[in-house]
């Protein structure tokens, strides 16, 4: 029960940052240093040890990143 208001909560929270002005190119460049540096860090450790709370954040915003491929 808990689990879903938090969850329902933090996408109400991602859905106004994503509607908020914002300028795109400076949004655009802050992804890929951020993906560059993630894969930085996955080369430094072998296995990603995700936490409930990564995965809340993550199943949150994945429909608003577009699907690579």
């Amino acid at each position: 029960m808990v689990d879903s208001l938090v969850y329902s909560l933090l996408r109400a929270l991602v859905d106004l940052l994503v509607t908020g002005r914002a300028d795109q190119a400076k949004l655009q460049a802050e992804v890929l240093v951020l993906r560059r540096q993630v894969q930085v860090l996955e080369r430094q450790i072998k296995r990603v040890q995700w936490k409930p709370t990564d995965r809340m954040l993550l199943a949150a915003l994945r429909e608003r990143i577009p699907r690579s491929g």
